[in-house]
């Protein structure tokens, strides 16, 4: 929705992983954003957590940006 058309023009691409439901996860309901000159470098969920919510958490390498300001594209995940 809007929201999160915003949050991705002002921090770029948000992680896209599957965490809903936890047990057989299909939606990509939860999201990461990173503000430049930060970049997500890898992200995950860990799937032991099922047990204890009904959503997966999403867990993610941080690092900084390429210097020249420009925000390079996240790694394949």
């Amino acid at each position: 929705g809007v929201v999160r058309r915003r949050l991705a023009a002002a921090l770029g691409a948000p992680t896209a992983l599957a965490t809903f439901p936890a047990r057989l996860p299909l939606f990509s309901l939860d999201r990461l954003y990173c503000p430049a000159p930060l970049r997500i470098l890898r992200s995950w969920t860990d799937r032991t957590a099922a047990v204890a919510s009904d959503h997966l958490p999403v867990i993610a390498d941080v690092g900084f940006a390429a210097e020249g300001g420009e925000r390079p594209p996240p790694p394949a995940s």
